[in-house]
């Protein structure tokens, strides 16, 4: 049962028997670009998300956000703005 990377590389594959003399190239290459657009693809992807799911974890033990908006308590004022506001 073949999917449509192999139906792409078959294509080019018999496209390439009649342009040129090693055809088995052209099909293999194409195959090597799709593997290498999927492995740039995945692998950000993948530290990316390990990387959200570090930093959300960390806020969690941590509350380093809550810490640094309790430092402006109080220092804020509903009527002015105030540099403590540009934070």
């Amino acid at each position: 049962m073949s999917d449509a990377l192999d139906v792409v590389a078959n294509f080019i594959k018999r496209v390439a028997q009649l342009f040129t003399g090693d055809y088995m190239v052209w099909s293999n290459a194409f195959r090597q670009l799709v593997y290498v657009a999927v492995l740039l693809g995945v692998i950000p992807l993948v530290v990316i998300t390990m990387a959200f799911g570090y930093f959300s974890g960390r806020e969690k033990v941590e509350a380093t956000g809550l810490r640094k908006q309790f430092e402006k308590f109080g220092k804020r004022s509903r009527i002015k703005e105030t540099p403590v506001d540009f934070d």
